[in-house]
């Protein structure tokens, strides 16, 4: 995942934070226990939640590949 996000251009987004989930919205950095409260919890439009999930299936799907 680090080769991917370095390739991304993204390494300086990115904080080790063990299993939280972490939104930057409005310079402010939302954080979730897992993406249950991310979705339960108000901060993403219903497209992002929508492209959320089809993201999540995709990473289920792929997760012996990932793993």
């Amino acid at each position: 995942m680090l080769d991917l996000i370095d390739d991304a251009g993204l390494t300086d987004m990115v904080e080790p934070a063990g299993g939280l989930l972490g939104i930057v919205r409005n310079g402010q950095v939302h954080r979730f226990q897992n993406y249950r409260e991310l979705l339960a919890g108000g901060l993403l439009g219903e497209r992002s939640q929508i492209a959320f999930r089809e993201m999540r299936d995709d990473a289920h799907n792929y997760h012996d590949q990932l793993d």
